[in-house]
């Protein structure tokens, strides 16, 4: 099983989206939670729809990447699927993550497919060309 962690900018229409692919998902066991990553205390629509999803909210500050990073450090054990709100794992990614944790070591990573913002992906590419460690949206 694993852990979602998304991060936000605070658009509720976005972060809906990505919680409507993967609330199923907390429900068939493929992930414990779903944990809801701001850089500072969101919107009264955004809370209220993370509250009725279910997820959690954890505010830490910094840029995405940092987010991300921090949400990693207070999580050590076990598998993230990190996403960005508005991205949504494209495909059977539910059987494929079932599957990866059956067969995968401890330290293995996987790759999903993600649809969203052509920005978001841009900005991944755009670090890893620069030799910047990345913790890109998909990864387990």
């Amino acid at each position: 099983m694993f852990d979602a962690i998304v991060t936000t900018s605070d658009d509720p229409f976005e972060l809906a989206d990505t919680l409507a692919a993967l609330v199923p998902a907390v429900i068939d066991g493929v992930l414990r939670r779903v944990i809801i990553v701001a850089e500072r205390q969101p919107s009264v629509a955004t809370v209220k729809l993370i509250e009725e999803s279910g997820a959690d909210l954890v505010i830490i500050p910094g840029d995405v990447a940092a987010r991300w990073q921090a949400a990693l450090t207070e999580r050590p054990r076990g598998w993230h699927l990190c996403l960005a709100a508005g991205l949504v794992p494209l495909g059977e990614w539910r059987e494929a993550a079932t599957r990866f944790a059956a067969r995968a070591q401890p330290d293995e990573r996987a790759v999903f497919q993600v649809s969203g913002p052509w920005s978001a992906r841009l900005a991944v590419r755009l670090r890893r060309m620069a030799g910047q460690p990345v913790i890109a949206a998909g990864q387990i």
